[in-house]
């Protein structure tokens, strides 16, 4: 059959075996859509910041705007008082033992609190003071609000000036929707 007879299907087919000898996978496409990719995934994973959330506790949910700050983290399980600085992490007591002392204050945590954590020169109000600086308490949703209200006495009496209840962030409902 002559080429002027072939119908326009019959082109459209032969046209498209031509492409396939010659290789017609079109690698540039390809390569663009994964860099959009990459790009899309890097600015992404850096916006992200995430404090360590063991199996053994629930968060409460919160509305929030803030990020947390890598700070030091007490966490508060069902059954254990742990204090994280850094990489390390320091078993300090059972939530039990917490809650049956007596006073305001927790001298087992206030101790290794003032141990682990050392003091800092900040200026507050035009005035050099000496301080812990941030932490962050990370609770049970669960725990005793009385304990919880004790722990963060303790941290106050160990010179921290700033302690921050870590939440899960709630999404702000949408009402009339």
């Amino acid at each position: 059959m002559s080429r002027r007879t072939m119908s326009f299907r019959g082109k459209h087919l032969e046209r498209r075996a031509g492409e396939q000898k010659r290789g017609g996978l079109n690698l540039v496409s390809l390569m663009d859509i994964f860099t959009i990719l990459v790009f899309f995934l890097l600015v992404n994973s850096s916006a992200v910041e995430v404090l360590p959330a063991p199996r053994a506790m629930q968060l409460p949910e919160s509305q929030t705007e803030e990020r947390a700050r890598e700070v030091p983290v007490i966490m508060i399980t069902r059954e254990r008082v742990l204090l994280q600085n850094g990489s390390r992490t320091t078993d300090i007591m059972s939530l039990q033992d917490a809650a049956s002392q007596d006073g305001n204050l927790i001298p087992g945590l206030q101790a290794q609190l003032e141990q682990d954590v050392p003091l800092v020169s900040v200026e507050i109000d035009n005035q050099t003071k000496r301080t812990r600086g941030e932490i962050n308490i990370m609770a049970d949703k669960g725990t005793p609000f009385s304990t919880l209200k004790r722990i963060m006495a303790t941290a106050t009496e160990a010179r921290f000036s700033t302690v921050s209840l870590a939440v899960l962030q709630r999404q702000p409902s949408r009402e009339g929707s």
